[in-house]
């Protein structure tokens, strides 16, 4: 997710409150088409990305976070 994306959400949340329950709830389900649409995209077979998010929808929501490499 982008520093754009992140601050928008942010804004969003600030604002409505109540979108943020709706984003937790939407996030395994937005991850799921998301690894859908990356297997199509790439050609590559849908196993080889991993079933459930690799990050919680709170590291996707830190601007801070970087996965460790």
């Amino acid at each position: 997710m982008s520093i754009e994306h992140r601050r928008r959400l942010s804004k969003d949340f600030k604002t409505s409150p109540s979108l943020k329950g709706y984003f937790l709830e939407e996030f395994a389900q937005a991850y799921i088409d998301a690894r859908e649409s990356a297997s199509t995209e790439t050609g590559m077979d849908i196993n080889l990305f991993p079933f459930k998010s690799p990050f919680t929808p709170e590291q996707v929501l830190d601007k801070d976070y970087l996965p460790e490499a």
